[in-house]
C-alpha cells in the first residue's frame, strides 16, 4: 500500500505586540500554537493573578492619558494620549504599544529600552486620565458590541446587558479571551449550559488534566454565573461547541479582528498546511 498522506491543518495566531529593546521599539512577530484547547474556568483561576475582590487590574487602552516620569532624566519626562493604534512615541525608544498592559508591565518594559542610552533607567508610568471601562460581547447575542463597566460585572452580567444569549447560542462553549500583557492572550471556557454538580460528574469519565481539573482530587465546580469580566476582555458566544483554540479561530477569527484593532491591538491570524507522511509498512 502507498504512503498514508494525512493533511493536517496547523493554525497559528500572531499576535504583534511591541517588545522593547535597544534603542529602539521593533515589532516582535511571535507564533502562538493554538493547538490546544481553551482553560477551563476552575484551571485559569488557579493560575491567574490574584486580584483584590471587586477591583481588577488596570489596562491601558485608545484614549488614556499617561504621565512618563524618568527618575534620573527628568528632562525625558513626557505626557502622552494613547493613540487609536495603541501607541505613543516616546523620545530615543520611538514607538511603543502601550494599549493592553497595566502600567507596571509598560513600566518594567520602558526600562529594559532605556538601558543602552541610560545608565540607571527609572521610569514611572503615572495614569493622569482613562477612558471609560469596556469589554465587548460577540458572536450569538441579542446586540453584540461594546459594554460599558461602571463598575464589577460577572460575565453572565454582560450577556444579559446585551440582550441575552441568542436561540443559537452554544452555551457550554462560551470562549473569554483575557489580555495578559505577554505575547498571548488567555483562553477561558466558561460552560453555562450545566451546573456545577453535573460538570463534576462529567468530568469523572477522563483522567485528571489541567484541561479536566473536576476530575482532580479535592476539585469544586466553580459557579460560572460569578466570574467577573476584566476591562478589554473579549467574549464570544459561538453557535457550535468548540474543542479547542484551533478551531475557534478557524470559524470565527473575522469576527474577532475588528474588536482587537478597535482595542488598539494588533492581531494577525494565518492558517498554515502542512502534510504528514506515514509510510507503508
Amino acid at each position: 500500500m502507498g504512503n498514508l498522506l494525512a493533511y493536517r491543518y496547523v493554525v497559528w495566531a500572531l499576535l504583534c505586540f511591541v517588545t522593547l529593546g535597544g534603542c529602539s521599539t521593533m515589532p516582535d512577530d511571535r507564533n502562538m500554537s493554538l493547538a490546544a484547547t481553551a482553560q477551563p474556568a476552575e484551571t485559569w483561576s488557579r493560575k491567574a493573578p490574584k486580584v483584590e475582590p471587586g477591583k481588577s487590574l488596570y489596562r491601558l487602552q485608545v484614549g488614556d492619558t499617561i504621565d512618563v516620569r524618568f527618575g534620573y532624566a527628568p528632562e525625558l519626562n513626557e505626557s502622552l494620549t494613547v493613540r487609536p493604534d495603541g501607541h505613543v512615541s516616546l523620545a530615543w525608544v520611538g514607538e511603543v504599544q502601550v494599549a493592553g498592559l497595566t502600567p507596571v508591565e509598560l513600566s518594567a518594559q520602558l526600562q529594559q529600552a532605556y538601558k543602552p542610552v541610560l545608565s540607571n533607567p527609572r521610569i514611572d508610568i503615572i495614569v493622569r486620565n482613562v477612558q471609560p471601562q469596556r469589554a465587548y460581547l460577540a458572536g450569538e447575542v441579542a446586540r453584540p458590541g461594546e459594554v460599558r463597566m461602571n463598575g464589577p460585572m460577572s460575565v453572565l452580567q454582560a450577556i444579559v446587558s446585551a440582550g441575552d444569549f441568542s436561540l443559537d447560542a452554544q452555551r457550554d462553549s462560551v470562549v473569554v479571551i483575557r489580555q495578559t500583557g505577554g505575547p498571548e492572550p488567555d483562553f477561558i471556557l466558561l460552560d453555562f449550559a450545566n451546573s456545577p454538580k453535573s460538570r463534576t460528574t462529567q468530568a469523572a469519565a477522563a483522567p485528571c488534566s489541567d484541561a479536566n481539573p473536576l476530575a482532580c482530587d479535592n476539585a469544586q465546580a466553580m459557579r460560572v454565573e460569578s466570574f467577573q469580566l476584566q476591562p478589554m476582555d473579549v467574549v464570544f458566544i459561538p453557535k457550535t461547541q468548540i474543542a479547542g483554540v484551533a478551531q475557534f479561530f478557524e470559524r470565527y477569527v473575522n469576527q474577532i479582528l475588528p474588536i482587537y484593532r478597535n482595542m488598539g491591538l494588533t492581531f494577525n491570524y494565518q492558517i498554515r498546511d502542512t502534510i504528514t507522511v506515514q509510510p507503508s509498512r
